[in-house]
């Protein structure tokens, strides 16, 4: 099965290039760090996996009547329990990096670097004119979220130049993903 360029390279750059932190997070803080995003409407979820030994997850969700092996619109949500400790600029910069060694003519541009809730983000959009694998393009905008517990990823991506309308959209939709934790009052959750 082919999968996107970012799902794989994001796990493939945690897994081979990012050593997990000394101090692990406390457990109560991972258990109370959520990850809140709004519902894709008409988007139905066409994959999940946890890795059993560091609780990593990713969930991949596509437009109503289509798959994750033959998707043109495809929303990912990454969780990295064991990389909590890295900024979500210097994800960016990883995963970018290798955007740009698996696609020829590739262009990753950082478009926001903040701070939300009390949490490092970073926002970059990655193209790729022609993906090696499917020969098509692949526009990707990215939010990576500095949790206390975890790295958070969200990614929405097309397999077709978009309009702007539809980048207007997702923009947005990354916009409005936060995290916060259930307790304390450091990174509140509404």
């Amino acid at each position: 099965m082919l999968r996107p360029l970012a799902p794989i390279l994001c796990l493939a750059i945690l897994v081979s290039t990012l050593a997990p932190a000394h101090a692990q997070p406390a457990a109560d803080v991972a258990a109370t760090e959520v990850l809140l995003r709004p519902t894709a409407a008409d988007y139905v979820q066409g994959y999940e996996a946890t890795q059993p030994d560091s609780g990593n997850r990713i969930l991949e969700f596509v437009p109503n009547g289509q798959d994750v092996r033959s998707w043109t619109e495809l929303l990912t949500v990454q969780q990295f329990r064991d990389s909590a400790h890295v900024p979500p600029r210097e994800f960016l910069d990883i995963m970018g990096k290798g955007w740009m060694q698996a696609c020829p003519d590739a262009h990753v541009t950082l478009i926001h670097e903040d701070v939300e809730n009390g949490y490092p983000i970073a926002v970059a959009q990655m193209i790729c004119p022609r993906n090696p694998q499917t020969g098509k393009p692949e526009y990707t905008w990215v939010k990576g979220i500095q949790g206390q517990g975890s790295l958070y990823v969200v990614q929405k991506a097309f397999r077709f130049v978009p309009e702007r309308e539809q980048v207007t959209t997702w923009v947005r939709y990354l916009g409005q993903v936060k995290a916060c934790n259930e307790k304390g009052d450091q990174h509140p959750c509404p």
